[in-house]
C-alpha cells in the first residue's frame, strides 16, 4: 500500500491511500490577446493537443472606464514613486563620490542622468494633473 498523505486528528493519524496509477489533475488559467475567440481557440487546442480537456472563453471587462482611469492613475502614481527613487538613488551617489571624482566624468554622468529623471518626474506630473479633469458620459 503506497501512503502519500498523512493527516493528525485528535492525536491520531490518518493515513491516506492513493492508487499507484492515480495522476493529480491540475487547472491551468491561461490569458492571451486576440481578435476572435475561434482563432484563439484552435491555437490553444492545438498547444494541447489531444488534451480534450482544454476551454476557451472570452474574459469580460466589467470594470468601468471611471475605474479603469482611475487604474491608470494609480499605475502612474507608482512609476512617479520609482523614478522619484531613482533619481534620489543617483543624488546620493553622486553627493557620496570621492573628491577626486566630483569634477569627472562620473559626476557628469550622474548629473545628466538625475535633470532627466526631474524632467521626466515633472511630465509624470503634468499627466497627472490632466486625470482630474476627465468625465466619462452616461450610458443613456
Amino acid at each position: 500500500m503506497n501512503f502519500e498523505d498523512n493527516e493528525t486528528v485528535a492525536d491520531e493519524t490518518v493515513q491516506y491511500a492513493e492508487p499507484a496509477n492515480a495522476k493529480t489533475e491540475y487547472a491551468v488559467n491561461v490569458t492571451v490577446n486576440g481578435n476572435n475567440i475561434k482563432t484563439v481557440r484552435k491555437q490553444i487546442e492545438a498547444m494541447f493537443a489531444g488534451n480534450d480537456s482544454v476551454t476557451v472563453c472570452k474574459v469580460t471587462n466589467n470594470e468601468s472606464r471611471a475605474d479603469r482611469l482611475s487604474g491608470a492613475s494609480d499605475l502612474l502614481r507608482e512609476a512617479a514613486s520609482e523614478v522619484s527613487d531613482l533619481r534620489s538613488e543617483l543624488e546620493e551617489w553622486r553627493d557620496n563620490l570621492p573628491e577626486n571624482f566630483q569634477s569627472g566624468s562620473k559626476s557628469e554622468e550622474l548629473e545628466e542622468a538625475i535633470s532627466s529623471l526631474q524632467q521626466l518626474e515633472d511630465d509624470i506630473e503634468n499627466v497627472f494633473d490632466s486625470f482630474g479633469g476627465i468625465e466619462f458620459p452616461g450610458m443613456y
